[in-house]
């Protein structure tokens, strides 16, 4: 799995574009990229494009797992909000799995969208 991230700092979030097949260890690597960026601060929000993530090869113990390090992790996340967008029916089961999971762990708000600008005005609001 690629990923970018880039600070929007007029609407004061982070974007993080996800791209290609998930292999083990990405999602650790890029939750330690995501919190080591210049502008990252804990409780800053966070915009995940998932819409070129090939989620061929995930299954709900990998959801699972990814919303255990997002509680490892309470102390940067926990005030934080993440608007997830999807482009397919599996993609967005996956990412609601993850919100009803870990909103029931930490204090993180997750949505899930289909379309980017919504998903941009969830976070701005």
């Amino acid at each position: 799995m690629r990923w970018s991230i880039e600070y929007l700092e007029p609407h004061d979030y982070v974007h993080v574009a996800l791209r290609g097949s998930v292999a083990s260890g990405d999602f650790d690597k890029m939750h330690k990229d995501i919190i080591a960026h210049e502008a990252w601060r804990p409780g800053l929000d966070i915009l995940f494009d998932d819409t070129e993530l090939d989620t061929d090869n995930l299954y709900t113990s990998d959801i699972e797992y990814v919303a255990e390090l997002i509680a490892a992790m309470r102390s940067d996340y926990e005030q934080s909000r993440m608007a997830i967008v999807v482009s397919s029916d599996v993609q967005f089961g996956l990412a609601r799995q993850l919100q009803s999971m870990t909103e029931v762990q930490t204090g993180t708000q997750i949505r899930v969208f289909i379309n980017e600008e919504e998903a941009a005005s969830w976070l701005m609001t």
